[in-house]
């Protein structure tokens, strides 16, 4: 996945607890929560939150998971500054900061009132208190061959002991948000060639998804050449 910003477009760049609790969600483009429904409106006409919804809420007290009434479509790194533009069209939930978050970055999302999933970075720990904040994100990817220092390459993928380590160190931090965890196109496609030596290995993604509470995938079937 391409970590630079993303213009305006409502699509990402291309360029780049056991595990029954989890919530796991498929990404194309925009991620979805739930099932599908108008923005702002109930998606389900029970006066009271589903047992399920309030399990959620008991789990992470600063989750995103606070309003029944809201259907939360996600946009991927994008900046800020369009958060309005976004709403305007039903968008309720920004998933990563370019190189955030930053007092800044924060500052503008709470002005359109716009909730992110973002980094646990110095600045995000020092600011746990802060609503806007209901999820912790992974590294992004990191199933997927790592580029070596100096442009030289790519190395092996993060071992998934590694992934599961951080999301421990994550949660111990902050257990009252969900960690995401965003994995590459080999979930749903056995011949990608992007895990480098550990292609082919779909082994691995019984311990890759223990390290996160929230877990996606990258998978572009309308625009791939090979759908």
């Amino acid at each position: 996945m391409d970590r630079s910003p993303a213009r305006f477009s409502g699509q990402k760049n291309h360029g780049k607890n056991s595990p029954g609790s989890r919530l796991a969600f498929f990404e194309v483009g925009f991620w979805l929560f739930g099932l599908l429904g108008v923005p702002g409106e109930m998606v389900c006409p029970a006066q009271e939150p589903p047992a399920a919804f309030q399990q959620l809420q008991r789990r992470w007290p600063n989750g995103p998971f606070q309003d029944p009434k809201q259907f939360p479509i996600a946009v991927w790194l994008q900046d800020p500054r369009n958060a309005g533009r976004y709403k305007e069209i039903g968008i309720a939930l920004y998933v990563g900061l370019w190189k955030g978050p930053t007092e800044a970055q924060l500052a503008e999302l709470r002005r359109h009132q716009m909730p992110v999933i973002c980094e646990q970075n110095d600045y995000a720990l020092a600011h746990r208190e802060e609503k806007l904040i209901v999820g912790w994100l992974q590294d992004d990817e990191p199933d997927n061959a790592q580029p070596l220092p100096g442009g030289k390459g790519y190395g092996p993928p993060v071992p998934p002991e590694k992934v599961v380590q951080r999301y421990q160190e994550i949660r111990r931090r902050d257990p009252s948000r969900p960690v995401l965890l965003n994995l590459g196109q080999a979930v749903a496609w056995d011949d990608w060639h992007g895990r480098g030596v550990r292609s082919r290995h779909p082994e691995d993604y019984p311990l890759y998804v223990q390290g996160g509470d929230i877990v996606s995938f990258d998978i572009y079937p309308v625009v791939h050449p090979k759908p």
